[in-house]
């Protein structure tokens, strides 16, 4: 950056560009369907006590709960027009005219916590351009949108602006008496706000380490005595509200990738690696990351990731000068400790996530600048280049930011790209799955907004979505096969591939007819993955398991209507849409789908064995039909149905094997939703 910028309200004026390119494209956005609803309802409804409680599946953040408090009564309507959160599939229950608010402060607290980082590194004696260039690209890079558009980030930015705070403390006159009490209370402030604020314990350890002002030899026992004394207080907050957040968010613990905390930290090394690619070359920022566990050292990609990352810092340590190494020091400890919180030892169902690396990106930002400066340092030339090239890679990144900014205003297009961006993301390719399954029914001629072409489109995309997602690992982390299986093959029946659908709910009804109605959702368990149990906790109950007989049921009597085979192998199909309507009334005895598609693959039963001149068994079939079409249930439907399709008559012989029904089936209801 060139020197003539070396007032700090120069350096507030860029902060503040790069906020305004941050939200241009996502200020007005509605709130996001993914945790903003139970965030912020947490936040602004009840007493202000009731934000110092901890609550079970909320991430304890009093001092984020209080900000949102603010902003609702500065912003937002009155606390009782804000709805319960529901679920992330749903609209997220809070009034969204007001969304605007929160995240503006998003950005402006952002906009504070760059400058902050600037004054920390100007403190440090990294020099104005250094110091200024670390702050923007961080202020301004796309990997830290995500903390700032998405409103339930508010914790991560206001760790972070409190984290820097403290750092900031500690560069502070060391024989000022009030400079341990500021430090403790911001970091307390910035632990308050999310448990993040971990990540700067190895930040100010790596301090004390390598600092130029530190007098003690490390060998000293007083050097250590010390230590310990001033950090005390700040290691006991620190287990006391970590004990406390592991407590609330237990169900939320998933299994590391691949398994174990030894496949987790494998997995780390792709996971890390791609934190330091994304950081420095910032093309490939999602809201959803594939992670392919690796499960051994056998696994060429851990050398190939581990021996990236050494050579990367080894190169960065090389190309320093020799007083700038302390730096690139404390930057690998910044940026590798700050990630030690999400490693994946006590993972969560999302391994990567460009929130996560937010804190620790200063950390390589710092030793990728103390490189540059070294390389500049050994031409002729460098010191007029490095400027130039500082200021063309800042910008670089300031245009990436703004270019992403629009995919924030909605959630659906946050999930559309990231099955773009990450096509091996399960957890992308499920939200996905959902959004064009729900459009696909909004399309329909019974939806608000009936488009068939439309509705034929959404329910391509999301059989596709389905298929690609299969193939992931992380998918089966969040879904459940009863509901993956039995809502695509409802949609393969809307694009009549009938025989697909029946073929596709197989397997699963194989081993779903080990249990017995009704069903308890516990002996469902076994059968999931552990991150699906433990986060989404489904209702498991018997409407879904009916759901799935249904659905074959109807899936077969419809390839018995569609094939060209003798009498005698449609009859087998038939017989078993019987067998699984059947099933299914199992469940719920009442239920009209169930009973309808009964009766009409009763009546289907009857016609096909008059086709095989088996008058008798035809006629008590169409009894069987009868009278299940006289159930109270569905009396107005069946008897439509009845009047439509008469008792079946014997066959002349040039037409025992011609259906006499319709090739198309009756009109379904289709199965229940």
């Amino acid at each position: 950056m060139p020197t003539s910028l070396q007032k700090p309200a120069c350096v507030a004026a860029l902060m503040f560009v790069a906020v305004v390119v941050m939200l241009h494209g996502n200020l007005g956005a509605e709130f996001n369907r993914v945790d903003d609803g139970r965030y912020v309802t947490h936040s602004v409804r009840g007493s202000l006590l009731d934000i110092l409680k901890p609550t079970v599946g909320i991430l304890y953040g009093p001092v984020t709960f209080l900000s949102l408090r603010i902003d609702r009564a500065a912003f937002g309507p009155p606390a009782q027009e804000v709805l319960s959160s529901k679920t992330m599939f749903e609209d997220t229950g809070l009034p969204n005219n007001w969304a605007w608010g929160p995240r503006l402060m998003n950005g402006l607290y952002h906009g504070l916590a760059g400058m902050l980082l600037w004054y920390f590194f100007l403190r440090l004696g990294l020099g104005f351009n250094t110091s200024l260039f670390i702050a923007f690209v961080w202020t301004s890079h796309p990997a830290s949108l995500e903390s700032v558009a998405w409103v339930c980030e508010r914790k991560n930015v206001l760790c972070a602006l409190f984290g820097f705070a403290t750092l900031a403390a500690w560069t502070t006159d060391r024989s000022w008496r009030w400079r341990w009490p500021l430090i403790t209370l911001l970091y307390a402030l910035s632990l308050l706000s999310k448990l993040s604020a971990l990540s700067f314990l190895p930040v100010l350890f790596a301090l004390e380490l390598f600092h130029p002002q530190r007098t003690e030899k490390l060998t000293a026992p007083r050097f250590w005595i010390m230590l310990a004394l001033h950090y005390s207080v700040i290691i006991a907050l620190s287990l006391f509200v970590t004990k406390l957040a592991m407590g609330l968010f237990v169900n939320d613990i998933a299994s590391p990738p691949g398994g174990s905390a030894w496949t987790g930290l494998l997995t780390d090394a792709d996971i890390f690696s791609r934190y330091m690619l994304n950081t420095l070359v910032p093309l490939y920022s999602s809201f959803f990351y594939g992670v392919e566990p690796i499960l051994s050292l056998a696994d060429p990609r851990f050398w190939l990731y581990g021996l990236g990352m050494a050579a990367s810092w080894g190169a960065m340590f090389a190309a320093s000068k020799n007083e700038d190494r302390r730096w690139v020091a404390v930057g690998f400890l910044w940026f590798f400790g700050a990630l030690g919180p999400n490693a994946n030892i006590l993972a969560t169902a999302f391994p990567m996530q460009d929130r996560y690396s937010y804190i620790p990106m200063p950390g390589l930002l710092l030793a990728f600048a103390m490189a540059a400066r070294g390389l500049a340092a050994r031409f002729p030339e460098g010191a007029r280049v490095l400027p130039i090239a500082a200021t063309v890679y800042a910008c670089s990144v300031l245009i990436l930011c703004g270019a992403r900014s629009p995919v924030y205003r909605h959630s659906d297009l946050l999930s559309y790209d990231a099955v773009q961006r990450q096509p091996m993301s399960g957890y992308a390719l499920m939200m996905a799955t959902h959004i064009s399954n729900k459009k696909h029914k909004a399309h329909l001629p019974t939806g608000s907004k009936p488009n068939p072409e439309m509705a034929y489109r959404m329910a391509e995309q999301a059989v596709e979505f389905y298929a690609a997602a299969e193939k992931t690992y992380d998918y089966w982390q969040f879904s459940s096969p009863i509901i993956v299986r039995t809502e695509r093959a409802e949609l393969l029946l809307f694009l009549t591939r009938d025989r697909e659908a029946a073929e596709s709910l197989a397997p699963l009804l194989k081993t779903a007819s080990d249990f017995t109605p009704p069903v308890d959702p516990k002996k469902l368990y076994p059968h999931l993955p552990d991150a699906f149990r433990t986060r989404f906790r489904p209702k498991l109950d018997r409407g879904m398991m009916m759901r799935a007989w249904i659905t074959s049921a109807e899936a077969w009597l419809r390839v018995s209507f569609r094939l060209e085979t003798p009498p005698v192998e449609r009859l087998g199909l038939a017989r078993r849409a019987i067998e699984h309507n059947q099933r299914a009334l199992e469940f719920e005895p009442e239920n009209a789908v169930a009973l309808l598609g009964l009766g009409r693959a009763q009546l289907r039963v009857s016609y096909l064995l008059a086709d095989s001149n088996s008058m008798d068994e035809a006629r008590k079939a169409y009894a069987e039909a009868r009278a299940t079409l006289q159930r109270e249930a569905i009396k107005a439907q069946g008897a439509d149905l009845l009047k439509n399709v008469p008792e079946p008559e014997a066959p002349k012989p040039a037409d025992k094997l011609k259906t006499p029904v319709p090739a198309e089936p009756p009109k379904s209801t289709g199965p229940t939703q």
